[in-house]
């Protein structure tokens, strides 16, 4: 069993009535966390890698449209520029590969703090830890609130074009 102990800083008023001042992990419970940092690194890297790929790829695709001929030869809508095009396609891609960077990112770097906290038996190391998983999973509940509100704002757009598309016949 391994002891952390809460740092002196915190009071005991935000403890709860319940709670033991110090903390101890089984050997079970250690076993599962080495687990999950194991995971965590894992998925972190990949994810890392995946970001990577789809920088250069759309790197390479952007250099691609701008250098074919197609958009000046006819074979390309007339109404589309080009420049704007990649234009275009830069913000949405660069929105979600920044916005994909930092929780890949903050899980990546728990599961490396989990790993040496438990190797060194540091609770500092381990709280650290624990903050950048706090980070990820704050994001990441921010960004599923933000992406039910523009489903619904979707969903309030199609509906009002619908409704007045169906208003529009009777006119």
């Amino acid at each position: 069993m391994e002891n952390f102990e809460p740092e002196s800083e915190q009071s005991s008023h935000d403890l709860p009535s319940n709670s033991n001042p110090t903390f101890t992990l089984t050997a079970s419970s250690l076993v599962y966390l080495r687990e999950v940092s194991k995971w965590g690194r894992f998925l972190g890297i990949v994810g890392l890698v995946g970001l990577g790929i789809s920088l250069i790829g759309y790197i390479i695709l952007t250099i691609a449209v701008r250098a074919n001929p197609f958009g000046r030869s006819g074979n390309f809508p007339s109404h589309i520029d080009v420049s704007s095009y990649t234009f275009y396609m830069t913000i949405p891609w660069l929105v979600v590969i920044i916005a994909y960077f930092f929780p890949i990112w903050w899980l990546y770097q728990f599961a490396t703090k989990l790993r040496d906290a438990l190797n060194l038996k540091n609770s500092n190391v381990l709280e650290e830890s624990f903050l950048f998983l706090k980070k990820q999973y704050k994001f990441m509940g921010i960004l599923v609130i933000v992406l039910i509100a523009l489903y619904f704002l979707i969903f309030i757009i199609a509906m009002l074009s619908i409704l007045s598309g169906a208003l529009g016949r009777f006119n």
